[in-house]
């Protein structure tokens, strides 16, 4: 384990990459690693404040802070936590790395988007008072059914997405999927990502992520 700093996790239960990091923080070989956990209101305008938009410009949760240095972006703070614990999900082989970046870095661009959009316009949307966008739905779920597509390929015949072992890869893309229950998000038309999924979501450290039912606005 990497000699310890102070670690403060700004974050917000409700947030799905917020999430990735509470569910890895969740894991049995993280319960060592000691990170304060400060939650900030979204909708509130806790995240655009002065104090918090000089941490990270970008105004969104998760953060962390290390020693009060800021490192934002939920896949890096991931792969941090996890070196720091000395943990297995951020791997010792350097090809199983390169791979678990791949794929991170894949949610990132490709994943995320079009699965956010179908969030905010089923979920986000109706809660705010406004009726989804038909053809947004429609449009963003092609990408995610392109997208769901490559995963179900590369998830034949594996358990995890680097193989056997369990990581910070599953983690990233277990973010994107947080609210697919909630956004009716096609998971079931692609088997293997089904499989995947089931699984991801009956590890005890998920469930421990879970957050809370979904707010009010002011929440």
């Amino acid at each position: 384990m990497t000699p310890s700093a102070a670690l403060v996790l700004h974050t917000n239960p409700y947030s799905n990459n917020a999430r990735k990091v509470h569910a890895l923080l969740a894991e049995p070989d993280m319960q060592g690693l000691a990170v304060e956990r400060r939650v900030l209101r979204m909708l509130l305008g806790e995240t655009r404040t002065p104090e918090f938009l000089a941490l990270n410009p970008n105004g969104k949760v998760p953060l962390l802070q290390i020693d009060g240095e800021p490192l934002f972006e939920s896949n890096a703070i991931c792969i941090e936590l996890a070196r720091r614990a000395g943990s297995g999900l951020w791997p010792d082989d350097e090809r199983a790395r390169s791979l678990a970046l791949q794929w991170m870095f894949w949610q990132a661009t490709t994943l995320d988007r079009p699965c956010g959009a179908v969030v905010v316009q089923r979920i986000l949307v109706p809660m705010q008072g406004g009726a989804p966008d038909a053809a947004i739905i429609e449009r963003e779920l092609k990408a995610v059914h392109a997208a769901f597509a490559i995963l179900d390929g590369h998830l034949a015949g594996r358990c995890w997405m680097l193989g056997d072992a369990f990581s910070v890869a599953d983690l990233a893309i277990a973010g994107s999927l947080a609210y697919a229950a909630e956004a009716a998000l096609p998971v079931a038309e692609h088997a293997h990502l089904a499989a995947w999924w089931s699984r991801l979501i009956a590890r005890p450290s998920w469930k421990a992520a879970s957050p809370p039912p979904l707010p009010s606005p002011a929440t």
